[in-house]
């Protein structure tokens, strides 16, 4: 209604400029409608948000046309150095001429003296006949032997053969062409010059010219557009491969150069085209101000489909909605949140300690990320299904869930590396990564829909589940309840399936990996570590008991956790510099026009390294990439950063209800570790990210424990 309002006022004022009074009444009656039902609403008509989309788009079409100026200026110069010099001239005309009236079938006037060796020939061309004639007649004239000397003249009209200084014409005029004979003698230039050309050109020279064409485009683009190399047919694909060993520092220094946005494009005919940015307005406007025109978009849903089905984590739209609505009812209750809290302080003491106590006895290293995912999957599963799948065992058991929901999210980030035209063909047919990937789903969902369709039988015999926290029982115990009878055919089994799947995923990886970092940084600043045991031993000591607490006793209570304000900042400081998603993306649904100007078309994906940011002195400051968790610290206090600064746990609507748990959980593992052992990492092994949609250690993170 705004935009109509605005266009129907802009109308106004040039029917009132043209006289147009009848026009003019009629949008001046409606103008005044509109403007009573935007009251109404509350709604006010302001031109600052048009003026500034226009100046951006304005901005935006001058970028282009300067850029198209480059581009015109840089092919003129390539075309005067690379094209012959005598193609510029009249003897291209004349040739094509030649081929167009059949000369060669022709006899040729003077032939004798054209083809006399005896005879000296020159050749003067000039775009009027009668010049060459004056200039021909000349040198005839001063000739010591004219008899012996022949001129031939050549201009766009005729060519004359000069001797003692008579004129006498070599070839006709060319007759005009009738017009409905054009397209067959273009056939004839073109079958002749294909004859000349064939006759030169080898099957070898094609690759040649193509090669050099390659060369040219890419020559164009990396002149005229800033940011990655962008290579013809194959797009940004041969920058990733040239930087994949440290794929999240070349965008870095990529999206530093540019000024924090670049484009890019992807394989030809993959429809793989966007923007990648770090700008936080930008990702505000789209996370938040506009909202409903950037979702996850089909591309994401379409390559996650398989593992996750419609829930939370690849919904859009209403059906998000529902499952946002439910999640955020049942996670921020009081029921839920004691039941997860008790739940993790089970795992960290009956199994997580256990086993560290176990490596500690037999002086063996471990892998901290591999125990830590199994952590973090027991404790999840145990928090949305109610089962514990046993991962965290003292033996360190293979579980065949656990193992194929690893393997289904490994294969499924396979579909954002290749186009589509690749992995689908390769599903159709059931071959390579696409089986495996297949097989993999069908464990995950067996298990899931198993445990959905027991838990249904358990409520029908036993008439209800109270006796259950976990976020499935909570999901099934809310259809039943009287109150909520419209809700009843809302949560089907696969609802229910979708929905702890996407919760499993987002709860599994997220804290662990964040957890691996954390304790190689403070490793790594041994002086940060010394505060958080600080903090640790000041809130032990405030407990109410004349006894010293035996460590294997100390269990951290929810308050407790709360005071741990140092050790909340590390964690999100180890987060800042190491997101457990180091890049999210968005699909443009319609046109649009970022904040700094950027123009986004429809289809556009909008990639936003969170992994960057985090390294970007215009956001962070000059220390940003120091590990610094007093920048979190103020007065004593804990100060939240902007969440589109700090994407961590993404932001806008989709703001993780998980956050709360997360940093629960995350707390009482570190605390209860580090107030027990000194872990070590050990020397020698590599520790960089692993390049894929979570930011994994490539090579895992080998410690030992040393008890303190």
């Amino acid at each position: 209604m705004l935009d109509q309002i605005r266009m129907a006022k802009a109308y106004w004022s040039i029917t009132r400029s043209k006289n147009k009074l009848g026009l003019y009444g009629y949008l001046m009656k409606y103008i005044k409608i509109g403007n009573t039902l935007l009251e109404k609403q509350g709604l006010t008509l302001s031109y600052i948000p048009v003026a500034r989309k226009l100046r951006a788009m304005r901005q935006s079409k001058e970028e282009s046309l300067n850029a198209l100026k480059k581009q015109s200026a840089f092919l003129n110069q390539l075309a005067a150095k690379t094209v012959p010099k005598p193609l510029h001239c009249i003897p291209l005309q004349r040739t094509t001429d030649y081929f167009l009236q059949d000369h060669g079938s022709k006899e040729v006037l003077n032939k004798d003296k054209l083809e006399d060796p005896s005879l000296y020939h020159y050749s003067i061309v000039s775009g009027k006949l009668a010049t060459s004639v004056v200039v021909n007649s000349t040198v005839l004239l001063h000739a010591k032997e004219p008899e012996i000397e022949t001129c031939f003249s050549y201009s766009h009209r005729q060519t004359a053969c000069c001797s003692n200084g008579d004129v006498v014409p070599c070839q006709p005029n060319p007759t005009p062409t009738p017009r409905g004979s054009v397209p067959v003698m273009m056939r004839k230039l073109v079958s002749s010059l294909m004859e000349e050309v064939g006759g030169h050109l080898r099957f070898s020279d094609v690759p040649l010219v193509l090669f050099g064409l390659f060369i040219c485009s890419a020559l164009l683009q990396r002149l005229t557009n800033k940011g990655p190399m962008i290579w013809p047919v194959i797009g940004i694909v041969p920058s990733l491969f040239f930087h994949i060993n440290h794929m999240y520092d070349w965008i870095t220094e990529a999206l530093i150069e540019c000024g924090g946005t670049f484009r890019f494009r992807g394989v030809w005919m993959s429809g793989t085209f966007g923007i990648v940015t770090v700008d936080p307005s930008n990702i505000e406007y789209m996370l938040k101000t506009r909202f409903k025109n950037f979702p996850k978009g089909k591309s994401y849903r379409e390559r996650f489909s398989d593992l996750l089905g419609d829930g939370i984590f690849n919904a859009d739209y209403e059906l998000w909605k529902e499952q946002r609505r439910a999640a955020t009812s049942e996670m921020h209750s009081s029921r839920f949140v004691e039941y997860s809290f008790q739940t993790m302080q089970e795992l960290v003491h009956k199994k997580l300690l256990k086993l560290i106590d176990k490596h500690v006895k037999w002086k063996e290293s471990v892998d901290l990320q591999d125990v830590l995912l199994r952590f973090t999957f027991d404790n999840i599963c145990t928090a949305a299904f109610g089962v514990d799948p046993g991962c965290l065992a003292l033996e360190l058991p293979h579980v065949p869930f656990a193992k194929a929901f690893e393997e289904a999210t490994e294969f499924t980030s396979f579909r954002f590396i290749v186009p589509p035209y690749v992995w689908k063909p390769m599903k159709f047919f059931g071959v390579g990564i696409e089986k495996r990937l297949k097989k993999a789903v069908q464990i995950v969902h067996k298990f899931a829909e198993k445990t959905v369709i027991d838990r249904r039988i358990e409520s029908n015999k036993l008439g209800s589940l109270n006796h259950r926290y976990d976020l499935l029982s909570r999901l099934i115990e809310e259809e039943e309840d009287p109150d909520e009878q419209r809700k009843k055919n809302r949560f089907s089994n696969k609802f229910l399936k979708d929905f702890c799947i996407s919760f499993i995923l987002a709860g599994r990886d997220t804290s662990s990996v964040a957890l691996a970092w954390f304790f190689w940084l403070i490793h790594e600043h041994p002086q940060v570590e010394n505060r958080i045991l600080s903090e640790i031993n000041e809130i032990i000591g405030h407990r109410k008991s004349n006894k010293e607490p035996v460590l294997d006793d100390v269990v951290f209570t929810i308050d407790e956790l709360k005071k741990m304000v140092y050790l909340q900042a590390a964690l999100s400081e180890s987060l800042r510099l190491y997101p457990s998603v180091p890049v999210d993306f968005k699909e443009a649904q319609e046109d649009d026009v970022f904040p700094d100007g950027t123009v986004v078309a429809k289809g556009a994906r909008i990639f936003y390294s969170i992994f960057s940011m985090a390294r970007v002195e215009a956001i962070w400051g000059n220390d940003c990439k120091e590990f610094k968790p007093e920048r979190w610290i103020k007065d004593g206090q804990f100060v939240s950063e902007n969440q589109f600064k700090y994407l961590v746990f993404n932001g806008g609507p989709r703001l993780c209800v998980g956050k709360k748990f997360a940093y629960m959980q995350m707390k009482m593992v570190a605390a209860s570790i580090l107030l027990r052992y000194s872990v070590k990492i050990v020397e020698g092994q590599t520790v960089v990210p692993k390049v894929t949609t979570t930011l994994y250690m490539k090579n895992g993170l080998l410690v030992t424990f040393m008890p303190r």
